[in-house]
């Protein structure tokens, strides 16, 4: 199965400018993205549609890391996952460093994305990384199990259209 996340160029900017504010002892932010999904043609798509950014004082002081959240910012990410039976994608910047996935970026997502999953199981979760101004890289917890996926694509639709593909 080949993974896919479209979301509109609108979005992305809208998430963009939230997460490239600076905040008072974070060098990053965070926020979770919902949306709809579907599966076709051996393709699972991920379409988000709306954004929540992590308020400031639902960051934890933790010198060592970009950012770290505490458990009140998960939770209404995991409480808006359930009310609107949604897919849920954790979303972070990397505005200089390669296009993938950090090893951190990938010990964490394997740590807080099966909550995601537990609480919506017909649903696909994950982590999308944005970088740069028009770049993107996804990973994908196909709904009822199964190892994640690196998204072979993602799309920020608009015009003019762009296509990332991912290098891992």
């Amino acid at each position: 199965m080949k993974a896919i996340v479209r979301l509109t160029q609108r979005l992305a900017a809208e998430i963009r400018a939230d997460l490239e504010r600076p905040h008072p002892f974070a060098a990053e932010r965070i926020g979770f993205l919902f949306g709809r999904w579907a599966f076709a043609a051996g393709h699972m798509m991920v379409y988000p549609i709306s954004y929540l950014p992590v308020a400031d004082d639902n960051y934890i002081e933790a010198p060592f890391v970009g950012a770290t959240i505490n458990s009140a910012a998960i939770r209404a990410a995991l409480q808006a996952t359930l009310d609107d039976k949604a897919a849920c994608l954790h979303v972070h910047l990397h505005p200089s460093q390669l296009p993938r996935f950090s090893d951190l970026d990938l010990r964490e997502q394997d740590r807080l994305i099966p909550s995601f999953c537990a609480t919506n199981r017909e649903a696909p979760h994950g982590a999308l990384m944005l970088w740069g101004d028009a770049g993107g890289a996804a990973r994908l917890w196909p709904p009822r199990g199964g190892p994640p996926l690196m998204a072979g694509r993602v799309a920020f639709v608009g015009y003019p259209t762009v296509l990332a593909g991912v290098g891992q």
